[in-house]
């Protein structure tokens, strides 16, 4: 399955081009990449029954603008009108060879940018930072005016095109070009103001810490009270602040402008000559917080870049085999001084684990993290590291043999475990895909993988921890999401069972209808458990939980279009999903594109 948005190019690019976002459910890869103008192919059971015709009119001036598919309606196109917003079309025609925008457009953003810089020059600096009422020293705000201002399309054309800005960017004085880093003494004057900065981080530890448990919370508390050069770099800080003004209402307008300042500082420390600098625990967390910051934000190349960077920081430092029983000579840190910082190394290694299977599972590229060769306990319980108490580790293989569901300690461990069954998952579909089954052996190959799998992931279910379990009163993001992710998992082997037997007349042992039970099953157990956790706080929600939305959704549509009987309740349980995909957007940028996209489906 295929879905295209317009990519944020340039205004002076002479050629558009588009985001073309891969899905085929039977080889459960979504991959992203930039090209051409779209191109329309029909992949997999979910395929659209007809190809739509060639537009002969623009899209409406409101979908253009928010990156929208429409569907060129007159005089009012669908999207304007569910969400009773104006909808108007430009009065001529754009050239194709040039697709410039329209001069009003650029007129009023233009207007609108000249009233916003007069609002911040003469606003007073609490009005400034969105802070009524608060007190912060002059060079606080003017610094954080100043990269608003120089930021203002940051993260829109140039960066989604992965351009990036130069002296600033890359960390350096603007007053010493490329010879240079940013001086210690202006860094420092450079800083947010202190209740901002408290704001931020007790907003980090609240709401992200529990999706992202990879920073001791005290621990990193007690380092800011030492002196400066033993302190977490500010790089870490900065991303921490990003994702927490992210989510925050109060400082969300400066979220892109932390995110800014953040990715400038860890590159600059790649170009210090002391490999401690930058090869260190600190930095390889500043790089899981900034590649989640770019996911979320739907920054693609740049995302997967970053998740690349972490992930060869840990395995330069040899966290992969901090539980060897021969100490790898390769080891680039000195031996832990307690618990809480080998623990601390742990998480960011499985931190960085889980990064790089989801970006193998959405971009189709190969895993980085070869899980034969880690040698890494998994995380301990929460309790254990708060308090800094060890526990008896626990091997990733020990958790997916039969029954190894029951030793999970944490939602954190639940999470390494689901992401591997589902990329183990897109390995048996890989190999299906690109192996020709020319005899009986290799169909024999497949139906024992489909088995192996189907059995770990019922045991997984079955085994699972009372605590990690969807009920009323869950409020672990993680829990939620290992529970979607197994799922939708399921639904993903059965669906590549169902493609492969649709060509077959006959089914004997009735394999085919269980699939299609299995996959419908799995949907409604998604919907149910959205259900019971959309009653809390969405804002805590992990930015993949849409794809794991995205996936069920489109089993309704599948149930509601093709031969098999529909169920009861697909249209309301994706109707529901609709919606709840919808309230996510709202902290979540990256479940837009795939609201769009089973909006699309159920229109079909």
């Amino acid at each position: 399955m295929i879905f295209s948005y317009p990519c944020f190019s340039s205004l002076c690019c002479k050629r558009v081009f588009h985001l073309e976002v891969f899905f085929e459910l039977s080889s459960c890869r979504a991959v992203v990449l930039f090209i051409g103008p779209t191109t329309t192919r029909i992949l997999g059971a979910f395929a659209l029954s007809s190809k739509m015709p060639p537009p002969e009119i623009m899209s409406c001036l409101e979908c253009r603008n928010r990156k929208l598919k429409c569907d060129r309606r007159q005089p009012h196109c669908g999207k304007c009108q569910r969400a009773h917003r104006e909808c108007c079309y430009p009065e001529r025609k754009i050239s194709k060879g040039t697709r410039r925008r329209d001069t009003k457009i650029l007129e009023a953003r233009l207007a609108q940018n000249v009233r916003s810089l007069k609002e911040y020059i003469s606003a007073p600096d609490s009005e400034v930072l969105g802070q009524p009422g608060f007190t912060s020293s002059e060079t606080d705000a003017s610094v954080l005016v100043g990269d608003l201002d120089d930021t203002r399309s940051y993260g829109n054309s140039t960066d989604r095109d992965n351009g990036m800005d130069t002296d600033k960017s890359q960390g350096r004085s603007p007053q010493n070009g490329s010879q240079g880093l940013v001086h210690q003494d202006e860094v420092e004057s450079h800083l947010p103001p202190e209740q901002m900065q408290r704001e931020l981080y007790h907003a980090y530890f609240d709401r992200i810490h529990g999706c992202m448990p990879i920073i001791h919370p005290q621990r990193f508390h007690d380092a800011l009270k030492l002196e400066p050069r033993l302190q977490p770099p500010r790089s870490l800080r900065y991303a921490m602040w990003t994702m927490a003004a992210s989510l925050e209402e109060k400082y969300k307008h400066l979220a892109n402008v932390l995110y800014k300042r953040a990715r400038s500082y860890a590159q600059a420390l790649e170009e210090q000559a002391n490999v401690d600098a930058f090869v260190n625990v600190y930095n390889a967390q500043c790089w899981h917080l900034i590649a989640t910051y770019e996911a979320q934000q739907m920054y693609v190349g740049r995302a997967w870049l970053s998740t690349g960077k972490c992930v060869r920081l840990v395995q330069l430092m040899g966290l992969q085999h901090l539980d060897a029983l021969v100490p790898n000579p390769m080891n680039s840190l000195p031996k832990s001084k307690d618990f809480i910082e080998l623990e601390e190394r742990r998480r960011i290694f499985w931190a960085a684990f889980i990064g790089d299977r989801w970006a193998s599972a959405l971009s189709g590229w190969p895993m980085t993290i070869n899980e034969s060769e880690i040698h890494t306990n998994m995380p301990s319980s929460e309790a254990a590291f708060m308090r800094g108490k060890e526990e008896p580790g626990l091997a990733l293989k020990d958790c997916l043999v039969e029954s190894g569901a029951t030793r999970l300690s944490s939602s954190f461990t639940g999470m390494v475990m689901a992401v591997t069954l589902m990329c183990r998952n897109f390995d048996h579909i890989h190999a299906k895909v690109s192996t020709e089954l020319t005899n009986s052996n290799d169909d024999d190959e497949f139906w024992k993988r489909h088995r192996d799998l189907n059995n770990s992931l019922s045991d997984a279910f079955i085994c699972l921890p009372e605590h990690l379990r969807i009920t009323e009163e869950l409020r672990d993001p993680n829990a939620f999401l290992l529970n979607m992710i197994m799922h939708t998992a399921v639904i993903c082997l059965h669906q590549s069972a169902v493609q492969k037997l649709a060509t077959k007349q006959d089914d004997m042992t009735g394999v085919l209808s269980q699939s299609v039970t299995r996959c419908i099953a799995s949907a409604r157990a998604i919907s149910t458990a959205t259900r019971l956790f959309s009653q809390h706080d969405l804002s805590r929600m992990n930015p993949w939980t849409a794809f794991t939305l995205y996936v069920a959704g489109l089993v309704y549509c599948h149930d509601l279009r093709l031969s098999y009987e529909p169920t009861q309740d697909g249209l309301s349980n994706v109707t529901f999903l609709l919606a709840a995909m919808k309230s996510i957007d709202l902290y979540q940028p990256i479940t837009e594109y795939f609201t769009v996209q089973l909006e699309i489906e159920l229109e079909a």
